[in-house]
Formats: structure tokens, sequence, C-alpha cells
């Protein structure tokens, strides 16, 4: 049920443009690797997580466990995949209280995204999300048309949309993804930046990741029960509520104006539970005054940390 992935989170406090809207507490995306990452913590943490969104990222359960069919699960053919035995597993976990019920999927928005040129992992595969999910009654909105190589996809910044950007996985292909996601998640209700260059007032804060790993979590084949998902889960958010009461002042931007300010350190810890020591947590201008903003969990992919990245 849980895979191991070197990666710091990134929280996106999400400010809608309509107040009054019901808080969906938390949604979740990622790209490649990430967005594998996104569906299981999805599926599993269904009563918490509301929405997902997975950017060229494989379905749940794909490789069963065994490493040895990764390649089908990257490569394709899609018919090597039995959305039936995915289904069932999911299934006989939630019956099983290993996850959370699967009747709290029902009606979850789920945005899935695939580029033309991507090769890194296959259209087809990652168009088995749809029929997974599909059973349990989500809202579903797909994007298989934009030209785009395996990366992050911009309407201003980064390499050529259909060539790999190795360095960044970045590519400016004249569409903002991150907002048509988002925007998805929330029912519509996000406001869409200028198609200039729009000047960030929120401010982005680096947290450590370790203080969610104390014991430390060795990776294991062994499922974890689900008190212990839910402990896990718990003091996630938790961390998050007393973080955000305390950068949470009405003047917190810094003196010289209107980009936020930060600098990424120049080490990094690396241990067994595969996360990287240095999370991050960006704070729209509108969520310091006291209006409800919902969290937004990002993962990246393989090769995409800050260590990897030219970031």
């Amino acid at each position: 049920m849980w895979s191991a992935v070197v990666a710091p989170l990134l929280l996106l406090l999400v400010s809608t443009a309509i107040d009054g809207l019901p808080r969906t507490d938390v949604t979740v995306s990622g790209i490649s690797s990430g967005g594998a990452m996104a569906a299981q913590l999805h599926i599993v943490f269904s009563q918490d997580i509301s929405a997902c969104g997975i950017v060229t990222g494989i379905p749940y359960y794909c490789s069963r466990g065994n490493i040895m069919n990764m390649n089908a699960c990257m490569n394709g053919p899609a018919t090597l995949i039995s959305v039936s035995s995915i289904t069932n597993k999911i299934n006989s976990y939630a019956s099983s209280a290993l996850i959370d019920k699967v009747d709290n999927l029902s009606s979850n928005p789920i945005y899935i995204f695939h580029g033309k040129s991507d090769h890194t992992i296959a259209g087809n595969v990652v168009k088995v999300n749809e029929q997974i999910y599909k059973p349990y009654n989500v809202r579903i909105k797909t994007n298989y048309d934009t030209m785009a190589n395996h990366g992050f996809v911009t309407d201003n910044y980064g390499g050529k949309c259909e060539i790999l950007e190795s360095t960044q996985y970045i590519n400016n292909c004249n569409f903002n993804l991150a907002y048509d996601m988002l925007n998805y998640l929330y029912s519509g209700h996000l406001i869409k930046p200028s198609t200039t260059s729009t000047i960030l007032k929120g401010k982005l804060l680096e947290f450590d990741q370790n203080a969610f790993i104390d014991p430390p979590l060795q990776v294991t084949t062994t499922p974890l029960k689900q008190q212990e998902q839910r402990g896990i889960f718990d003091l996630w958010s938790q961390w998050v509520d007393a973080t955000l009461q305390l950068y949470n002042p009405v003047n917190y931007l810094p003196s010289n104006g209107t980009f936020f300010g930060f600098a990424f350190p120049t080490t990094t810890s690396f241990s067994n539970n595969g996360f990287d020591k240095t999370g991050y947590l960006y704070v729209p201008s509108g969520c310091s005054k006291g209006k409800n903003c919902s969290i937004h969990v990002a993962l990246h992919g393989c090769k995409q940390g800050k260590t990897s990245s030219s970031v």
C-alpha cells in the first residue's frame, strides 16, 4: 500500500475565490512517481483527502508489490494491468479496515494528465487510473491532448514543450497545468492568474520532515494497521495546524515587498524512510487574514527533488 520515495513535500494553502464554501481539508497531487503516490494517499486516506491530481502517474497497486512488474507499469501495454485485481485489492483492504472506506471516494474530483510527447511513462498506462477510479463514482477530468514531454507543464516557463527537460522537468506548453488541475479539484472556484507574469505575494516556508518520523518509520512489506496510519496522518495534520498559527501574522510579507524570499539548504539528510529532510509550505497572502484555506499536498517525481533539480 505504501511506496517509498525520496520526497520533500510541498504543502500549498489554497485560497478559494468565494468565501463561505464548504472547507475541503486536504487534496493531493503528484507528478510521475509522485503521481502514483498521490493516488495511493488518496485511496488509503479517503476519509481526509477529498480530491486527487495525477500527472503522468502509474495506477494504484500496479506492480502488486513486486519490482519485477514495474516495466509493464512504466511502458505497458495496459493489457498487462488487471483493473479487476486492483479494485478487488482496494475493496479487500477497505473491508479489512486496512484503508479508509471506499464510500468516501464518491463524488471526489480526480484530474489525470499525460502529455502526448511523454515516453517515460506510457499514456495507456496512465489512462488505467480512470478505470480504477470509475467504480467508486468519482468525477474525472482528463487531459491527454497537450504535446508535453515528461514534466510539469506551465504557460510561461521551462523547456520546450515536446522535449524532455531533465534538469528541472518543467515544460513551457502555453498551458497552466497547476491552475487547470487545482481549479478542477476545488470545483471551479479558483481565480485564474493573469496570462502575464503574476507576482506572488505569499510566503514559502521550510519545515523539517524528520519531525514526522519519530521514531524512524522503517520501510516494510507489512501493511500498517488503520490506527497506525491514522496516527501518522493526525500527527501531520496537527503540525500543519500549529505551523499555520505560528506563521499567520497579519503583516508577514518580507520588507522588500512582493516576492517571497527563501533559501534552499545546501545539505540534505536522507534516511531509510525515503523522505528528504526538508519540505516546503506555501501560504498565499489571503490565508493570513483569517480566511479558511484548504491544504494541497504536492509530491514530485524521481530526480525532481531539490538536490537533483537546478531550482
